[in-house]
Parts: structure tokens; C-alpha cells; sequence
């Protein structure tokens, strides 16, 4: 297949591949979310917009598509954008880590980044998974479920005195400021998630555990409630497994699982996946 856009989007940022004859041209851009409307307001960037009306396809994987309304809202967002004969297929994120990792083999996949998701995948379908319930109620492990834990550790005086004093001085963080920024503003998973990074310099204390009780968590909630988990290769999708991964292997090993891959982003895998496929 040739002449095609793959987008993969999360909700903060999206990644383009055009696979234009032999040529794979990336770019960046906002993150486009059906459900919360995130992006769809902001301004495609004049190049992306270029490239996409030499593309015959658009193929999309999006957190949060994966519903007729979401299908709904991302064709009339795409309509202005592409040529009237260009095809626009939508499928999830959760897929797209699924087709990224497992290609036609079966698997647990999941999903640590902003937020977190997880299926059973059986090579073609995804045959099993844990609904999510959004950021406020689900999102297990991801970077959101991090940041909230430090907010909590923070104002509760639970970190150790260097760490309380270094998240002070880092973020300048006061009541008043989160509560304006959890209540008045917008895209509030990817605010809580920007203080996942603090635990790159924060003590081995706090990251051991902070990572560990978050990744129990997805553990218990988004892999052990699967039917004969025990069988299937895990394989994880994200920044927050990517820049985690020795502490989520051990918390995995703790539950007697073993990890088998983990990509800090499915695009290039995506890539070669539908670049070996006639259809889509």
C-alpha cells in the first residue's frame, strides 16, 4: 500500500508518518482527542497540511476512538483537510499498540503514557479488555496517576524533605495554583502528567515508591482481571513504560509476570505493519 498518512495521537501530542511511494516523511503535532475535543481547535501546521492532500488514505489511531461518535467527529474534522476521494479509517490507540507490538500474534498489550489502557489481542481483535473510565477514575499507572501521587505526597508532607523542598523549588506549587489549573483549565491529564518527570531526579526513595504502588495498580486492575493472563507475552506502549521500565519489571516479576517488549512509541512499527499489507 503507498500514499498514506499514518496518525498516531495520544492527547497531548500526535505523530504523522506520510508514506508517500518509498519515501516516510514525520512530523509532530498536538494531540487530537475525539472525546475531550482536545486539539481540534488548534492550527494543523501548514506543512501537514500540504502533505496531506498527496495522501490517498488516512489511517488514525487515537485515544478515545473508538466509538461511532468519535468516527463521526474526527471525519468532520479531517473533511476540510483531504481530497473528497482520500479514505479515513479510525481505529484506537489501544490498536494500534496491539498491531505495533503483536503485529498478527496473540498478547497482553498495554498502554503507559498520559494515560494507560491494556486489551487482550488475539493477532487480529482485540478479544478482551478492562474499560476505561477516563482520568479521573481510571488511568492506572499512567503518567496522570504518577503526577496525582506526587501532588498528594506533597501537600500531605508524605516526601522526603529534599524531595519536598526540590518539588518546591521545581514547580513553585501552591493550593491555590492546582486547584486553579485541576478545575479552571483544560487538558487536565497531560497538566497532571507533567510532573511525572520529577521522579527522574527525585530520590530512590519516593520513585521506588510512587512506581510501585502505581504499577501494582495497572497490574492488578488491567492485567490480572484478564482470563488466563498467565499465558500470554506482555508487551507495554508509552513514555512512562519506556523511561520506567526496570521498575516496572520489577513489579511485574513481583506478580510472577514477565515482560517482552516495551516501545516508547508504536509509529515506526505501525509503519512496516500496514506497509506489508495491500488493504488496510
Amino acid at each position: 500500500m503507498n500514499n498514506f498518512v499514518i496518525i498516531e495521537s495520544g492527547s497531548t501530542k500526535s505523530d504523522w508518518a506520510f508514506c508517500i511511494g518509498d519515501e516516510v516523511r514525520h512530523h509532530s503535532c498536538h494531540g487530537i482527542n475525539p472525546v475531550t475535543q482536545a486539539g481540534f481547535n488548534e492550527v494543523i501546521p501548514q506543512a501537514i497540511k500540504d502533505e496531506l492532500k498527496e495522501v490517498k488514505a488516512v489511517l488514525f489511531y487515537g485515544a478515545g476512538a473508538n466509538s461511532s461518535e468519535a468516527d463521526n467527529a474526527l471525519n468532520l474534522f479531517f473533511a476540510p483537510l483531504i481530497n473528497g476521494s482520500t479514505t479515513v479509517t479510525i481505529q484506537s490507540d489501544m490498536m494500534a499498540a496491539a498491531r505495533a507490538c503483536a503485529g498478527e500474534d496473540e498478547g497482553i498489550v498495554c498502554i503507559l503514557g498520559t494515560g494507560s489502557n491494556s486489551c487482550v489481542y488475539d493477532g487480529h481483535q482485540i478479544i478482551e479488555q478492562v474499560p476505561s473510565l477516563g482520568y479521573m477514575l481510571s488511568d492506572e499507572g499512567s503518567g496522570n496517576h504518577i503526577g496525582k501521587e506526587l501532588l498528594r505526597h506533597y501537600f500531605y508532607g508524605l516526601m522526603p524533605q529534599d524531595d519536598q523542598d526540590l518539588f518546591q523549588k521545581k514547580y513553585e506549587m501552591s493550593r491555590a495554583k492546582l486547584l486553579g489549573k485541576i478545575y479552571g483549565g483544560t487538558n487536565v491529564s497531560a497538566y497532571l502528567a507533567s510532573f511525572a518527570p520529577f521522579l527522574q531526579e527525585s530520590s530512590d526513595e519516593l520513585k521506588t515508591r510512587i512506581l510501585t504502588k502505581v504499577f501494582n495498580d495497572f497490574i492488578e486492575l488491567r492485567i490480572k482481571m484478564y482470563t488466563n493472563y498467565r499465558n500470554f507475552d506482555i508487551h507495554f506502549v508509552g513514555s512512562i513504560a519506556a523511561v520506567f521500565e526496570e521498575q516496572l519489571t520489577k513489579a511485574l516479576q513481583s506478580h510472577g509476570l514477565k515482560l517482552k517488549q516495551t516501545l516508547k512509541n508504536p509509529i515506526q512499527n505501525l509503519i512496516l505493519y500496514h506497509k506489508s499489507r495491500e488493504i488496510i
